[in-house]
């Protein structure tokens, strides 16, 4: 906001124009910066976004005189003193946002500084331009007059575990966009898989926008799916053999001292175990060993110092023929694992229903004779809001609009959702009134003048 260019009263308009006239937000705290006495200061108000709690605190500083004002508005005579000023109502706020200010009339001559609380969640995304209605007092004359300013609420987004969106509510339609937060990087073996709500899936890892075209809740469903670590051989377990040593108590006890070997498919030896002596069964070994595709080779022996090492048996396995494997008196469990880990997440696309412009009847009148009112009405009952041309018609907020004044009468409806439609504008005109008639009385004979 440029305070340099708005007239004395509208630099007035400014230092309110962030108030709501509702309460509801009570415990603004002002904050002001260090400032001479007379003077005009107005802290910003941030930026909100729809769907997200809003909460924040202005400050300002009123002149006492219109010195400072007469200083960036030459039309504006300084040294004249700022008897009062009122706070009546402020309209078009974005809906869901209410207001409390530290007090609605102020005399600047016995105080300057005021704060307001903006609190509530607002319902819909867009440029707001609200109109604020003061009336100014200046040695005992009055004005009201109405003050515009822009507030910006960003489109709603959420986030959750696996994904973001940008724009999820709207009025009749909106466009949504999705954010990946578990992106693959380029690495292979991670897929996805979205689910729209609205007939519409993707696989793709960044999906475009999509469209809701109609209203209705949509739940979208997200999956990402991580096989990056491929197949495993964890655990094998030797159950059972055949072979043995010639058992010499208690020296011997005649259990083998058995070792296994596995090749890959090439048939080159990726692991050798120790050697466990006189071995018990069942017994195991643990491992994280990557399988390809293709066939594996596993040799159970048992160690003989004196005559070489006896073969005990041969199995094979793979990624998909696994688990207990013989090979004659041989049992051998294989365990092979294919950890596989997923990502499921749900949000909601909310798009409320767009309603339809209200009517006003009339629609069209011919001229009118001045001093010869006219009613209009609008076909919804409340949420209704009348302007005059580009100003805000103040407390005009009824189905029913008498009209005095030539100009150009809208309606603006805003639903429960908070979404807006517009009338078609209807144009009243007045004329003047004839003049009244001049008689002439000539001997008893009546004439009308010309």
């Amino acid at each position: 906001m440029r305070i340099s260019n708005l007239p004395f009263v509208g630099l007035l308009l400014l230092l309110c124009g962030a108030l709501r006239a509702q309460s509801g937000c009570p415990g603004c705290l002002i904050e002001l910066p260090p400032l001479p006495a007379d003077t005009i200061f107005l802290s910003q108000a941030p930026d909100g976004q729809a769907g997200q709690p809003y909460d924040g605190d202005l400050s300002f500083r009123m002149p006492q005189t219109t010195t400072p004002v007469a200083a960036v508005d030459s039309t504006v005579p300084a040294g004249l003193t700022l008897d009062k000023v009122t706070i009546l109502s402020v309209v078009n706020l974005p809906p869901g946002l209410s207001w409390e200010p530290s007090q609605f009339e102020f005399n600047p001559s016995e105080q300057t500084d005021g704060c307001v609380k903006l609190c509530g969640t607002p319902l819909q995304p867009g440029l707001y331009e609200v109109s604020v209605i003061v009336s100014a007092e200046i040695s005992l004359i009055s004005q009201t007059a109405n003050f515009d300013f822009d507030i910006y609420i960003a489109p709603a987004a959420s986030q959750t575990d696996g994904f973001s969106m940008t724009n999820t509510t709207g009025c009749g339609s909106t466009t949504v966009a999705f954010q990946n937060l578990l992106p693959s990087n380029d690495q292979p073996g991670i897929s996805y898989w979205w689910d729209f709500g609205n007939g519409q899936t993707s696989s793709l890892e960044n999906p475009d926008t999509v469209r809701y075209d109609s209203p209705g809740i949509f739940p979208v469903h997200y999956t990402a799916t991580f096989d990056t670590v491929g197949h495993l051989l964890t655990a094998v377990t030797i159950l059972d053999v055949g072979c043995g040593d010639v058992a010499v108590p208690p020296i011997f006890n005649g259990n083998p001292d058995l070792f296994i070997e596995i090749e890959n498919p090439a048939g080159d030896r990726i692991f050798k175990s120790d050697v466990t002596d006189n071995a018990g069964l069942p017994l195991g070994y643990t491992f994280l060993l990557p399988l390809d595709t293709g066939t594996y080779t596993l040799h159970v022996k048992d160690d003989e110092f004196l005559i070489g090492d006896e073969h005990c048996g041969t199995v094979t396995f793979s990624r998909s023929l696994h688990d207990t494997l013989t090979d004659g008196d041989l049992q051998v469990l294989v365990q092979v694992v294919h950890p596989v880990f997923t990502v499921e997440a749900t949000d909601t696309v909310r798009v409320f229903p767009q309603p339809d412009p209200p009517l006003i009847s009339p629609d069209s009148l011919p001229p009118l004779c001045d001093g010869q009112p006219v009613q209009l009405f609008a076909s919804y009952t409340d949420g209704l809001q009348w302007y005059r041309d580009s100003s805000v018609l103040f407390g005009d907020t009824s189905d029913l609009l008498t009209v005095t004044l030539p100009g150009s009468y809208w309606v603006e409806y805003t639903s429960p959702d908070g979404c807006k439609s517009q009338s078609q504008p209807v144009r009243v005109e007045f004329i003047p009134l004839p003049s009244p008639p001049i008689f002439t009385n000539d001997d008893n004979f009546v004439s009308l003048n010309d």
